[in-house]
């Protein structure tokens, strides 16, 4: 999965397909947990959902314009709107769940 920063995170969240954001950080340790459980999604739906990663550190722009106050935080974007999260750490049903509900 991509890093994007926020110099970058309206441009890669504005796409024609939906943009599933992971927004973590290093401190986190169910963030890294998570980690594999998306990279395996991005593989699932290549072409269909484009996947990155958003560090806390480096995206606190998009951090306070979207909210987010706990961490891991999944996002998915489409048209470079938010539809969609969850907060926390989840099975990857879940996550497949959120992300089938708008393809």
């Amino acid at each position: 999965m991509k890093s994007i920063q926020d110099s970058d995170f309206e441009v890669e969240v504005n796409d024609s397909i939906p943009v599933v954001v992971d927004f973590w950080a290093t401190w986190c340790s169910p963030c890294k947990s998570l980690f594999p459980v998306l990279d395996a999604l991005s593989i699932s739906y290549d072409g269909k959902v484009k996947f990155v990663k958003a560090n806390a550190m480096e995206c606190s722009v998009a951090i306070n314009k979207y909210m987010i106050s706990s961490l891991p935080t999944v996002a998915i974007f489409k048209d470079g709107k938010p539809i969609g999260s969850i907060v926390g750490l989840r099975g990857k049903e879940k996550y497949k769940e959120l992300i089938e509900k708008i393809l």
